[in-house]
């Protein structure tokens, strides 16, 4: 949407695992043309152990579709960092929009 103004992607692991979830995310941004940064974050949950949905989501996470190959990659630093930083750099105040797991904020906060 026009009036967002979208910083920064970040995975966490959840039905998948993180590196699926990251694989899936950089596939949408691909699909999307969009030039936002993405972040893998945490492999696991930080108070339980993790569960998986494949037989839900299919092994992949997106119920078994597939998107084009490219070369994408997640930034070079865990998405907690990321996040930080870019709350660091914005010039006003940003809202965060969590859609899964909170591990990356919990991660954040906990520094």
């Amino acid at each position: 949407a026009p009036e967002l103004d979208l910083q920064l992607m970040t995975t966490v692991a959840g039905n998948v695992s993180v590196e699926k979830t990251t694989r899936n995310a950089l596939q949408l941004l691909h699909f999307w043309n969009a030039e936002i940064p993405l972040a893998q974050g945490a492999a696991v949950p930080l108070v339980r152990a993790p569960r998986d949905a494949a037989s839900v989501h299919g092994e992949s996470g997106m119920a078994g579709y597939d998107f084009v190959e490219h070369n994408r990659k997640p930034l070079g630093i865990p998405a907690f960092l990321a996040i930080r930083d870019a709350l660091m750099r914005a010039p006003e105040p940003v809202t965060l929009v969590a859609i899964g797991p909170l591990t990356n904020i919990a991660l954040l906060l906990s520094q």
